[in-house]
């Protein structure tokens, strides 16, 4: 094979095979008086709702959305024209405050002026319509769902003035069910900004309605998470008269500290102020965490999500006392393996000398690398969505270490923790969040009381 071109593990299936379709899903989803309209084929819809159907146990993923089902006949006669009726029918059912329309790849190459089909229809609706172009799976949802922040910022006056200038807008919160541990994140970012002195206005997305996001203007400070990367540079164009910081995830202690005194740096927070308190919470984490550091020490443990969740989880570990030894930074328009080295850099950690970071990760190559982990002995827990556990689950019990169990042997393997999108199995129904100081106790907890392998109901099939 010519070293020009790629191997067979290009083209199997990735660790984040969601593209821009599902991202703007999950925002529209994080609206809940909007509409999503999606001029696509028969079975496209599946592509955009199925994993939100599991992950969300608290809001019915798809209830909000409908689809124009373009067949062989409509395509070759002009398929946009469905656009309209479409539009006019379900917003007489639903009546949304916003309803957002969106197309699939081969209705594009059709080469027809859907934009403009749309534009024509929304002028006989007395709600607004936003086109929000998601084509293909490139890169990941990521971007689709940044595409929908920035429809929201662009839909505010920003040359008017704040109206209170101690006001913080969120943007770029990836809100993908409606759960405690979205609840528990907000709820942290909340009390975080208290500590400086602000207040939290609105986030972009958290789960609030429309006409509550339209109000995102009249903050004086705008705070900028990671999942707005993808649009960070039409955001900045709206952006006008307001303070923007940039930050990474609050995750971790001293990942959670450093956004306190980026954010209170940028806004006048008194600098003593902030570090008596950052040194205060830090210590009230420790002492809390007491019991199970030393028993967590040098344990190895793989992390599969995307950069900032992935950067923030190994700094996390690092400081419970676990190694991450696998890391697989799922997706691309977040960052890569340089993303998450740079922000442990900032809180002045680093991954284990051996540790292998691999970029948007096939599932075969993680199940590889799981594998060789187990039969190393060098895998102790492992942090990744329902579909990158799976992937560890359905190996064959002699990949595990095995006791043998009245004369039976009974497969042992890592503990699990599901986090990211989507879960299956882990759903909260009080605030359990992974961000700021509180998060640091809640995901301690949730190693503790983690499952293992032969703890997952599958019967051991193999005897001595």
């Amino acid at each position: 094979m010519s070293d020009d071109l790629p191997g067979l593990d290009h083209y199997a299936l990735r660790s984040m095979d969601y593209g821009q379709l599902t991202g703007l899903s999950i925002a529209c989803h994080a609206i809940p008086d909007s509409f999503l309209l999606m001029h696509v084929g028969v079975g496209c819809k599946n592509k955009a709702t199925a994993h939100l159907l599991v992950h969300d146990w608290k809001e019915h993923a798809n209830i909000r959305e409908g689809w124009t089902e373009v067949g062989d006949r409509d395509l070759i006669l002009g398929a946009s024209e469905r656009a309209g009726p479409y539009l006019r029918s379900w917003f007489k059912r639903m009546e949304p405050a916003v309803m957002v329309v969106t197309s699939v790849t081969f209705l594009d190459l059709a080469g027809e002026d859907l934009p403009d089909k749309v534009a024509a229809a929304a002028a006989d609706l007395p709600c607004p319509v936003v086109y929000v172009k998601a084509p293909g799976y490139d890169p990941d949802l990521y971007v689709g769902y940044a595409k929908l922040i920035a429809e929201v910022v662009r839909a505010q006056d920003w040359k008017a003035p704040p109206v209170d200038p101690k006001r913080v807008t969120v943007t770029g919160y990836l809100f993908d069910r409606y759960e405690g541990d979205h609840e528990g994140n907000l709820a942290q970012i909340r009390g975080l900004l208290k500590a400086l002195g602000l207040e939290l206005g609105v986030t972009l997305l958290s789960g609030r309605p429309w006409a509550e996001l339209l109000t995102a203007h009249e903050a004086g400070v705008v705070v900028e998470l990671p999942y707005a990367r993808p649009v960070s540079k039409k955001l900045a164009r709206s952006l006008k008269g307001r303070t923007v910081v940039r930050t990474d995830l609050p995750m971790g202690l001293k990942g959670t500290s450093r956004w306190l005194r980026d954010v209170g740096a940028a806004t006048g927070a008194d600098a003593a102020k902030v570090a008596r308190f950052t040194e205060g919470r830090e210590a009230w984490v420790l002492r809390s965490l007491d019991t199970m550091l030393d028993r967590w020490r040098s344990q190895a443990v793989a992390v599969i999500a995307e950069a900032p969740l992935a950067a923030g989880l190994c700094a996390m570990l690092l400081e419970l006392g676990l190694d991450p030894v696998l890391v697989g930074v799922r997706g691309t328009s977040l960052g890569g393996a340089d993303a998450v080295r740079d922000v442990l850099a900032a809180d002045g950690l680093a991954l284990p000398d051996d540790a292998e970071v691999i970029e948007d990760p096939s599932l075969a190559s993680l199940r590889d690398r799981f594998a060789a982990l187990l039969q190393a002995g060098r895998l102790d827990g492992v942090f990744g969505s329902a579909t990158d556990l799976n992937v560890l689950t359905t190996l064959p019990p002699e990949s595990f270490a095995a006791d043998r169990v009245d004369g039976r042997f009974e497969p042992q393997g890592p503990f699990l923790v599901e986090i990211g999108f989507p879960c299956r199995d882990h759903h909260a129904l009080m605030p359990m969040p992974y961000l700021g100081y509180g998060g640091v106790v809640v995901m301690a907890q949730r190693i503790v009381d983690a499952r293992r392998i032969w703890d997952a109901g599958r019967r051991p099939t193999f005897q001595l």
